[in-house]
């Protein structure tokens, strides 16, 4: 039952931000409010080999209709942001932490419990570092693909970490904004569609719209793998496709890999799959789990190995989003989000997913799944 609670937790932070909206973006607070320290906000270093640069990309599949508009013509529109090992070059502009049609929403999904607020002047002149239209970096021929996605109730701005960290270890990375489920899509039109609430009665009802954007995703790719005009071309290694995500995002890349040959390998990061029921998968699949739970009866549906990685309650589900850092950066002490240090739990979300990749992907030995002397102490693994 509580993972249920946790995949509803963000639809009830959005409605409280909904009601909120005014033209002052930052959300209300009714007794006094509390600011944290007053220190520009310093991004975590990648933990791969290589820099990482990225590129935006506006999909839209003529084969599908939108099912959550009346409109019979709208068809599904996707944003997609792609982060990839790059080479520096003179010029480039880095992606800003700070994002003022996003930031109600991070301020929120904390302060609204606990009174306090994020000092916004410490995110203003923030840079992740990620470039933004890099050349892709020649040192290998090509990259292995990571389908992402977000939770419900996030975006991929959310999961940048995550996504840029997996770029930097050698893997092109595509992560997808999922309109009406994403906290806010926003199209260079002006469009702005926000999440929509899920029946109560059937929480999956979107996961096969989800796994079918996954679908759609890989297509994209490789045509841009294919299409000689693009940085991508030829750069793409098809042969090695996972797909992930956090949530519900997560749930969505088993409903994926039940459902195209393509996908090799899938990783749901805390993310209860509903409508599992006969599915089946026949490639590796892990779990990353914030709490160790009663999900593991998805393996009995996993011919090949599989693995759940639980953190044992040392973070919480939302500890696979950015935002943690802006908390945690302004309030050292601030244990919302579990008593581990959030870098730590990000850096090791992303060699788990490594090694468990190029394990299969390359053969490689995989330390932190297979040998007992060295998996993290804060976690636990059983092979399945």
């Amino acid at each position: 039952m509580h993972r249920d609670i946790r995949l509803l937790f963000p639809l009830l932070i959005l409605l409280i931000c909904s009601c909120e909206q005014s033209n002052d973006p930052a959300p209300k607070y009714t007794e006094t409010t509390i600011y944290g320290k007053n220190q520009l906000f310093e991004p975590p270093g990648l933990g791969g080999e290589f820099d990482v640069g990225t590129q935006k990309f506006h999909w839209v599949d003529q084969s599908r209709g939108e099912p959550h508009t009346t409109y019979e013509h709208d068809k599904r529109e996707l944003l997609v942001r792609i982060f990839y090992p790059a080479s520096m070059t003179a010029g480039l502009t880095q992606m800003p932490v700070y994002d003022f049609r996003r930031w109600p929403f991070w301020e929120t999904a904390a302060g609204r419990f606990s009174h306090r607020k994020l000092r916004r002047s410490n995110y203003l002149t923030s840079m992740w570092p990620v470039y933004n239209e890099a050349p892709i970096n020649p040192a290998q021929e090509a990259y292995p693909l990571v389908i992402f996605s977000h939770g419900y109730g996030f975006s991929p701005e959310e999961h940048i970490v995550i996504a840029s960290d997996l770029a930097s270890r050698g893997f092109i990375v595509a992560s997808i904004n999922h309109p009406y489920g994403a906290s806010r899509t926003i199209y260079d039109d002006g469009r702005i569609i926000y999440s929509q609430d899920l029946p109560q009665d059937n929480l999956g009802a979107d996961l096969e719209l989800w796994a079918n954007d996954q679908i759609f995703s890989i297509d994209q790719v490789e045509a841009l793998n294919d299409d000689s005009s693009s940085v991508f071309f030829s750069r793409v290694d098809m042969s090695k496709i996972t797909t992930t995500g956090h949530s519900y995002g997560g749930a969505a890349a088993f409903h994926s890999a039940a459902k195209d040959t393509r996908i090799g390998l899938a990783v749901d990061i805390d993310g209860t799959i509903f409508n599992s029921e006969g599915k089946h998968l026949s490639i590796p699949f892990m779990m990353i789990q914030s709490h160790d739970d009663d999900s593991r009866e998805i393996f009995e549906q996993v011919s090949k190995d599989g693995y759940e990685v639980s953190f044992n309650h040392a973070i919480e589900h939302h500890s696979f989003a950015d935002y943690v850092l802006f908390w945690r950066w302004d309030f050292p002490d601030f244990e919302t989000f579990g008593t581990l240090d959030d870098e730590v739990a990000f850096s090791a979300t992303s060699e788990i997913m490594t090694q468990f990749m190029r394990k299969y992907h390359h053969g490689d030995q995989a330390p932190v799944l297979d040998d007992p002397a060295q998996t993290y102490t804060f976690t636990s693994v059983r092979k399945f």
